[in-house]
């Protein structure tokens, strides 16, 4: 009994030290993806976030653990520390955007005293300033001076850029159609079921959302006219009348901002419930129509109902909506949410070079139809409209291909 006793003791010594062991291996086996941000940035945070969380997701799948972590680029130094005083050797995700974003990156990867493997993923809708901005994160012959991975919408890119940017033997130029986005189906659900009541009660609805005043690529402010308004009117509501849709409208702070004749902002509007020029040019055609609708005016301070909205295009049958073609972010979150074939681009006034280079590369990758400026509708040319993944799915893969590439050795 007592060797027993003795030897039953020894295998639970061994058993718990086993299961020690077990847990700090677990533990090590975290991956760490560090979020650099800048808060005077939101577009860039909400990419970030979406790509952060389908990277993780990604790496889930794959049975691998990811902890995210947030840093504002004031805290660099932080970050810095602990990296340098953590035990872990193990590989380290670095991801940001912005011209703050490369410079993050640069500092973090030529620090020598950092004894992790460092992946950095650059990503941007747009380009910086100009190529040679982003030819700053090309990686030398030590891959410990720039980004492993650079993340640019495909239509954002020309000959030149895609010469510079993608023929880099050590970093990764990944072109996307469309940009990444924060956009979740849980959150579209959530307000639906929160404000569908206040819906007009319909089989199926036509969503519109008016475009807005914007910048192109140089800074020019290019405007979303009263004529827009009412040319996009006249066609919703013969098309409303003809197909039985009740149409839900709404529009953005962009909508209607500035006095397209003197250039300079309108006071007021969004404000107080004042209702700017250019949606009450497109009410007043529906209106006159006799068509069904509710308009959901944008109002500062006050619930945007953009997501409820698209929530009853995707939980009522045979609804669709029309986004406009300067949005890029609308656009891409629609697309990636809704049924294909649900998805119209509408051409404006408003829209820059970049923005029909963006338009076209989703008809011509079948991910969403067009209304052109003279009102002419076009399904993709294939005919067919089919889902292909999105920018976050697309940068997520890549990230867990270098992940496991032969480039890191120590994870």
């Amino acid at each position: 009994m007592k060797n027993y006793y003795l030897g039953s003791k020894l295998k639970a010594t061994i058993i718990f030290f086993l299961c020690l062991i077990s847990l700090t291996s677990f533990a090590s086996d975290i991956t760490n993806i560090y979020l650099i941000k800048n808060p005077n940035y939101l577009g860039d945070y909400n990419q970030l976030l979406g790509i952060s969380k389908k990277t993780k997701g990604y790496f889930n799948k794959h049975n691998i653990s990811v902890n995210i972590e947030e840093y504002n680029i004031t805290e660099l130094e932080s970050l810095r520390y602990k990296m340098k005083t953590n035990n872990d050797k193990s590989t380290i995700i670095i991801l940001s955007a912005g011209v703050y974003g490369i410079e993050a990156i640069k500092s973090l990867k030529s620090d020598h005293s950092i004894l992790h493997h460092i992946l950095a993923i650059h990503v941007s809708h747009q380009i910086l300033n100009d190529k040679f901005t982003h030819s700053q994160l090309l990686q030398a012959n030590d891959r410990k001076s720039g980004a492993d991975i650079i993340v640019l919408p495909d239509h954002v890119l020309d000959s030149k850029s895609k010469a510079l940017l993608g023929n880099s033997k050590y970093t990764q130029l990944v072109k996307t159609v469309g940009v990444a986005h924060n956009l979740e189906l849980s959150k579209i659900k959530k307000e639906y079921t929160e404000f569908k009541d206040i819906l007009p009660k319909s089989d199926k609805y036509l969503g519109v959302i008016l475009g807005g005043d914007a910048p192109d690529s140089n800074g020019k402010i290019h405007y979303y006219t009263e004529l827009d308004a009412q040319k996009l009117a006249q066609y919703i509501s013969d098309l409303a009348i003809k197909e039985k849709y009740t149409v839900l409208l709404t529009n953005s702070p962009r909508t209607g901002k500035h006095d397209p004749i003197t250039g300079k902002e309108r006071d007021g509007v969004h404000n107080n419930n004042l209702i700017d020029p250019v949606t009450l040019k497109f009410q007043e055609v529906l209106t006159v129509n006799k068509v069904a609708f509710k308009l959901f005016d944008f109002q500062k301070n006050k619930p945007n109902l953009y997501k409820a909205i698209v929530g009853a295009v995707l939980y009522n049958t045979n609804s669709r909506i029309f986004v406009p073609g300067e949005s890029t972010s609308m656009i891409s979150e629609c697309i990636d949410i809704l049924p294909a074939g649900s998805v119209t681009i509408y051409y404006n006034s408003a829209m820059g070079n970049v923005h029909e280079r963006h338009v076209k590369a989703e008809f011509d990758n079948g991910r969403a139809s067009t209304l052109d400026s003279n009102m002419q509708f076009k399904n993709p040319n294939h005919n067919i409209i089919v889902k292909i993944n999105s920018a976050n799915d697309v940068i997520a893969e890549s990230i867990y291909n270098l992940y496991t590439s032969d480039v890191v050795v120590d994870k």
